[in-house]
């Protein structure tokens, strides 16, 4: 397999527009329907799976460097459990880009092109694909360096330019839906962060098993930030209820957007920087296709098959459904319940196997220096503060909970205490991965 570099910011980067992307298309729909206006409090419970999920990449990585999934899938189960486990990997991929591409047609063909016939965009989208499909994820990550700072940008400017639309009354009362409703949101939310897994094709991309989950870290930490952020503001302009009824309530909350009489039409110069990070999102996903496929053959060249991967998985990406309501269906209900049965049982065989064959550390440890021991003491460090703003994230959705009835100045202020832990997490997984930079270079010295 030809190898490849991709810096930490990069690599962190790529998660963020790979799951914010995919996810801010129908979402925040079905988690308003389920917890009302306290939808923007559900992202602790995806964050936690994010977390374990990249720590079992972080311990492949460590027993196996310089080798991505399919390569330590056959490390560890051999030839026929290896071959298994690259399969369910790429009908997972499959899921994950039929979903995503499914959804990203209905949305063009219900708001943008009335008239197009399906057929012709999604040739466009196979030309694209192919087009990417014969470059490498370097060129993809190189690519989103470009469109990520505008789509974080943008996110965050949303609140500014729908202001004389916002109310945030809307948002009240505080932490008053059932425990058990915004427990299945923050399920429901998972499911799309378990898309994370098309990333254990690209472990090779960072050669320090410590940076690469610093990376992980850092990208899913903002990931939370935005969504919860495009969530909340959504709601304080729509209204649960009407974001609830929206089958796309992002493009219906953007198309507020009114800066004077003569700019009214701002959703689409938003509609031309969400485009590249969401042909981003299916190149990803279309490259951890291809190097699966690789690893059955003998080639170590993955761009031969982007041609005829692309078409077949386009094709069955047409026939699988019937039109936008069977996609958002299997969006909502199908894929988190294949998800939640076949993910986290595959990730623990993975991880077991991989204790069974850990090596015992090796004498050179002892032989640091004294600068490589302080910035991995650092880095630990902030690892410890990451979990301790990650649980006080969920003490004050509890306390919040249990104080709402009675007390709604107290729950408010829960509210907030959880809006800061997401700053906290944010800042804590930047400082871990400034630390492990630091510690990779003072290695490399």
């Amino acid at each position: 397999m030809r190898r490849y570099r991709i810096s930490q910011r990069q690599f962190g980067w790529l998660i963020v527009s790979y799951l914010v992307t995919s996810a801010i298309i129908n979402l925040p729909q079905q988690l308003s329907r389920i917890a009302a206006q306290d939808a923007w409090l559900t992202q602790w419970f995806p964050l936690c799976y994010g977390i374990c999920v990249c720590y079992v990449f972080y311990r492949l990585a460590k027993l196996f460097p310089g080798k991505n999934f399919f390569e330590i899938s056959t490390e560890l189960a051999g030839k026929w459990g290896g071959g298994f486990l690259k399969l369910i990997f790429l009908l997972h991929m499959w899921f994950i880009f039929a979903r995503d591409s499914m959804l990203f047609m209905g949305f063009i063909k219900t708001n943008l092109l009335l008239r197009t016939p399906y057929e012709i965009t999604l040739l466009l989208l196979f030309i694209v694909l192919v087009y990417y499909g014969k470059t490498s994820v370097e060129v993809s990550a190189r690519v989103n360096d470009i469109f990520f700072v505008f789509l974080a940008l943008m996110v965050f400017a949303l609140p500014l330019l729908l202001s004389n639309e916002m109310s945030i009354t809307q948002l009240e009362p505080s932490v008053v839906e059932p425990a058990g409703d915004i427990g299945l949101a923050g399920l429901m939310s998972a499911s799309y962060y378990g898309d994370i897994v098309a990333f254990a094709a690209f472990l090779p991309g960072i050669t320090n098993p410590k940076s690469l989950l610093a990376a992980f870290r850092h990208g899913l930490s903002l990931t939370v930030l935005l969504i919860t952020w495009l969530i909340a503001t959504g709601i304080t302009v729509l209204g649960a209820d009407i974001m609830a009824k929206e089958n796309f309530p992002t493009y219906a909350m953007v198309q507020q957007i009114h800066i004077t009489d003569f700019l009214d039409r701002v959703e689409i110069f938003e509609f031309s920087i969400y485009f590249p990070s969401f042909v981003i999102n299916l190149t990803i996903t279309f490259f951890a296709v291809l190097i699966g496929l690789t690893s059955f053959t003998k080639s170590n060249n993955y761009q031969f098959y982007s041609r005829s991967a692309g078409l077949f998985i386009l094709l069955t990406c047409e026939f699988a459904f019937s039109g936008t309501p069977d996609v958002a269906i299997f969006a909502n209900y199908g894929f988190p319940v294949y998800m939640y049965a076949v993910q986290p049982i595959g990730l623990l065989i993975l991880l077991l196997l991989a204790w069974r064959k850990s090596k015992p550390s090796d004498t050179a440890a002892g032989q640091r220096t004294e600068q490589e021991k302080k910035s991995e003491r650092s880095w630990r460090i902030w690892m410890r503060v990451t979990h301790l703003w990650i649980l006080f994230g969920l003490v004050c959705i509890v306390a919040g909970m249990c104080l709402s009835k009675d007390y709604q100045w107290a729950a408010r202020i829960c509210a907030g205490g959880y809006a800061v832990s997401l700053f906290g997490t944010v800042i804590s997984t930047y400082m871990e991965q400034k630390r492990s930079i630091e510690q990779q270079t003072g290695s490399a010295a």
